[in-house]
């Protein structure tokens, strides 16, 4: 407990840091939440509006996502790794390099998902599978599903926190996506209260208004708007994501900063680990593709 409550105090550091830059530049954020926020909101208003979409509007609610979950992601960290250097950067210059990025970032986040869900998921199905086949009497199973809910909640955390510094090692950091969730495992492992603080202190001021909105909402609301309401959740989530990440990011990227500077620094006397060997198959085959992404 002493360890974690003194992870607190880094966190904080580290978020102020971060806010800094936001406060240094607040139009290019502003900028950017402008550009970010709304493709998502679109979406969540044409999921309402086409209930059956045929394969053009599939497509085009997927190019519209993609902008709030992708494109938006990289442009932030541009924006973040230049403001760091202390370097101005326009949005449409910022937007240009991240889409450069962007097959790396999503190579990485292949990665990390397959590590994310396969846990995640199998937890989901054992506990679907202990209401249907073996559920408990009175009160008992509605209790077991909070204790549920609360292991899934709890490992998506756990997870989500080791591999949180992936895409920061892909794209500030220039490794591949293989590599980048090896070393975000590795390096969180070792500072896993100083990720999580960091994390859970950068996105509240977002998340918890958020969260306390959507559970009144679902508390209040009959079952129509109800059932409108959760289809449009994901993307009222991911608008709520892109609204964290001028927060966020620029923490996350302090972070990532104190600790890889020192992991190489000690890889710099004792030498760099190779490779593990189930990573190098993955890493073969992705090594004859051209590298997009280049910082200018």
């Amino acid at each position: 407990m002493v360890a974690n409550k003194a992870a607190w105090r880094p966190a904080a550091r580290r978020f102020a840091l971060g806010f800094r830059l936001v406060r240094r530049y607040p139009g290019a954020y502003g900028l950017l939440t402008a550009l970010f926020v709304p493709p998502a909101l679109i979406v969540a208003a044409l999921t309402v509006l086409m209930p059956q979409p045929n394969l053009w509007q599939n497509a085009l609610l997927y190019l519209l996502r993609s902008l709030t979950v992708v494109l938006g992601a990289v442009t932030v960290m541009v924006v973040v790794a230049y403001h760091a250097q202390g370097r101005a950067i326009g949005v449409p210059r910022a937007t240009w390099l991240g889409l450069r990025w962007v097959c790396r970032y999503l190579w990485t986040n292949a990665h990390t998902s397959l590590i994310f869900w396969l846990p995640v998921s199998g937890i989901v199905w054992v506990s679907a599978w202990q209401a249907e086949a073996a559920p408990l009497g009175g009160s008992g199973q509605p209790l077991m599903n909070g204790v549920w809910w609360a292991v899934i909640g709890g490992v998506a955390l756990a997870i989500h926190t080791r591999t949180l510094l992936a895409p920061f090692l892909a794209v500030h950091g220039d490794l591949p996506g293989t590599l980048a969730a090896l070393e975000s495992w590795r390096l969180s492992g070792r500072s896993f209260w100083g990720c999580l603080s960091t994390l859970a202190l950068a996105a509240a001021p977002v998340a918890l208004p958020f969260g306390v909105v959507c559970g009144g909402l679902l508390l209040a609301l009959p079952a129509a708007p109800q059932a409108t309401f959760l289809l449009v959740l994901p993307d009222l989530a991911w608008a709520a994501i892109q609204l964290v990440r001028p927060l966020l990011i620029p923490a996350v990227y302090v972070l990532y900063t104190e600790l890889w500077d020192a992991e190489r620094a000690r890889r710099a006397t004792e030498g760099t680990p190779p490779p593990p060997a189930f990573t190098r198959p993955l890493l073969a085959l992705t090594k004859p593709l051209p590298h997009t992404g280049r910082w200018e």
